[in-house]
């Protein structure tokens, strides 16, 4: 029977033989395969001394042919097995000795050469127990840790088909259990935007990383205390940054950020209230009946939260806006640049509103006027997520295209909202007739929707570019502002909320309405609303026609005061 002893020896019987593999790429010109010859020692301890000087020698004269061209690796190839059974010859130690005491230049005479001979060998013999020893131990080590190994391994077995039979009670669910069924739960209710439910994953992911995919129950409040002391060190926006997502979480606590550059008190209060009511949720489940406390609650930072409050735009500003850019030169490059901001200024309503309208959602309306009782026929915006078909019919929702689906803030926002006069005479209607002949679905297809179906973003960056580069810079004053100007110039005119506020789309408006008895929509009441809207004379003449613009290549205005 033949057994592996240490890495070069071999023991068969009672002898041990060496045994050192040719590398392949010299084997290809010689027929032998390895160095492979008796010892002639049974002793471990000599057999290994023995083995680890012939594998030195052996290793040397292998990098040596292999420096050789291939013609003679097959003739050094014997003559290094030669030289290797020669050093079996025990007289090969006194040649060694006498070379290193040459080299350690002892006394010249025979009496001095013997006793520097006896240290010699005394100084071999005693590295050579060392290593043999070392070799012991390490034989010992692995035999221990391969018996603790099989130990853990047997234990975690028997403990996972116990519980599996139900004889041991699990403490309580796994985190990444009980987070999946929170989300997925939330999505069920339709309780999540996609939006909502993408930034909460994000949450419950870091959650995951920091804690660790435990059982619920083995989380402490120091554990929670932990999750939030470390967000306040992370940067923001991670999950989508090239800069820090490949980084962990020690790393990055490690770059020792600036505080403006990491995540604010406000959004970690807001995380640790989400990730609170996860938590009070698992606690109904009966698999979390160790599940007493909620230690992510009450953990909230102090912090004073700024407050940006949006302003509305005033006169020299709509003029700054109107009289700059494209609408000085009258050209542009893409047509959301021209319409979006005179559509937000005549309607008061939210960009995203109006950057996903369709052509289907400009709608010729028959409405009863409350005062006269006759009907007129009324242009509208329709604000809806539901698609449309040419008929006015709602498209089911699975036949929507990806990038034609539309979101609103909340019920309310679904209106519809009277086109002003002033947006009819520029061209609207022309326009929309033009996007609809060329087969679009989308009043503005050259905007591109985010991952999540937002439409706003790229208008809202343009809106922020172009503002600056007018010299607008004020805090507060965003394309936001224009649903401000819209509301502050119409009360101003003495209209009054609860009218301005259906216009809007407010909740609130939509119950003070009915307690003056309107139940259905009132557009009559709206379009008189709208046709309200006081801009100035001097506003209204700096807006070209659309007739009147040209559309050229990247057009952006140059960075100087309007």
């Amino acid at each position: 029977m033949t057994y592996q002893v240490a890495y070069h020896l071999q023991r068969r019987e009672n002898f041990f033989y060496f045994r050192q593999v040719i590398p392949k790429n010299l084997r290809r010109t010689s027929q032998r395969r390895e160095f492979y010859f008796s010892l002639k020692v049974g002793c471990v301890k000599k057999a290994k001394s023995i083995a680890l000087r012939l594998s030195i020698l052996a290793d040397y004269g292998i990098r040596r042919i292999e420096a050789m061209s291939t013609s003679e690796h097959s003739t050094e190839i014997e003559n290094l097995n030669k030289q290797l059974q020669k050093q079996l010859n025990f007289q090969n130690i006194e040649s060694e000795v006498l070379l290193e005491l040459k080299s350690l230049e002892v006394a010249e005479t025979k009496q001095d050469k013997l006793l520097a001979d006896v240290a010699f060998k005394k100084k071999t013999l005693c590295l050579e127990e060392q290593l043999a020893e070392a070799h012991a131990q390490i034989d010992d080590v692995r035999i221990e840790s391969a018996k603790e190994i099989k130990t853990i391994k047997d234990t975690a077995a028997t403990l996972t088909e116990a519980t599996t039979r139900g004889l041991i009670a699990p403490k309580g669910q796994l985190l990444s259990v009980v987070i999946e069924k929170y989300c997925k739960e939330k999505v069920t209710k339709e309780e999540w935007q996609p939006k909502a439910e993408k930034e909460s994953r994000v949450l419950f992911a870091l959650l995951l990383e920091i804690v660790g995919d435990i059982p619920i129950t083995d989380i402490t409040r120091d554990m929670a205390k932990s999750f939030r002391d470390k967000q306040m060190k992370l940067p923001k926006g991670r999950s989508v940054s090239k800069k820090y997502s490949h980084l962990t979480i020690d790393e990055l606590i490690a770059l020792d950020l600036p505080e403006a550059s990491c995540i604010s008190k406000s959004t970690i209060n807001g995380r640790m209230g989400d990730v609170s009511g996860m938590f009070k949720d698992a606690m109904r489940e009966k698999e979390n009946e160790e599940l007493t406390r909620n230690v992510f609650e009450g953990l909230q930072l102090n912090s004073k939260k700024t407050i940006i409050v949006r302003k509305p735009f005033n006169t020299k500003d709509l003029t700054t806006l109107f009289g700059s850019g494209g609408y000085k030169l009258r050209a542009f490059d893409k047509a959301f640049k021209y319409w979006l901001v005179p559509m937000a200024l005549f309607t008061g309503a939210r960009l995203n509103e109006l950057a996903q309208l369709h052509t289907n959602d400009i709608i010729q309306v028959n409405a009863l006027n409350y005062e006269s009782g006759a009907t007129e026929q009324i242009w509208c915006f329709r604000i809806d997520d539901a698609m449309f078909d040419n008929e006015g019919n709602e498209v089911a929702s699975a036949s929507i295209p990806l990038h034609c689906e539309k979101r609103l803030k909340n019920d309310a926002a679904r209106r519809q909202i009277p086109i002003h006069p002033f947006l009819l005479n520029m061209g609207f209607l022309s326009f929309v007739a033009k996007i609809k002949a060329n087969g679009h679905v989308r009043l503005f297809p050259e905007i591109r929707p985010t991952e999540l179906n937002h439409h706003a973003d790229a208008p809202s960056k343009w809106f922020g570019r172009y503002r600056e580069a007018c010299g607008l810079t004020e805090e507060g004053k965003v394309f936001h502002s224009f649903r401000h100007t819209f509301s502050t110039e119409m009360q101003s005119a003495g209209v009054p909320a609860w009218q301005v506020g259906i216009v809007l789309g407010h909740a609130d408006a939509l119950l003070a309405a009915k307690t003056y008895g309107i139940t259905a929509e009132p557009l009559c009441l709206k379009k008189q609303t709208v046709e309200r809207l006081p801009i100035p004379q001097e506003v209204l003449a700096l807006i070209p026609k659309y007739d009147e613009i040209t559309t050229i290549k990247a057009l952006r205005p140059r960075k100087r005061k309007c």
